[in-house]
């Protein structure tokens, strides 16, 4: 957390008012979902929580690997 920015599948748009269980982005977008910062950013940022838009055009992602709980 806060080594580098982490690049999300999900395109960016705002969060919905219902409570949802991992909610989806929208199908097209302009920017995508950018989680919890990189080393040069300000701490408010480097938290998992932090969640922000980043072009596609962004040079620098880092990823965030997954996986299913079975």
């Amino acid at each position: 957390n806060g080594n580098v920015w982490e690049w999300c599948s999900d395109w960016h748009e705002d969060y919905s008012s219902e409570k949802l269980v991992n909610p989806k982005g929208p199908a097209v977008g302009e920017s995508k979902v950018g989680r919890g910062a990189s080393y040069d950013a300000n701490p408010w940022h480097c938290r998992t929580a932090s969640r922000s838009f980043v072009k596609p055009s962004f040079r620098r992602p880092g990823f965030r690997l997954a996986k299913d709980y079975e």
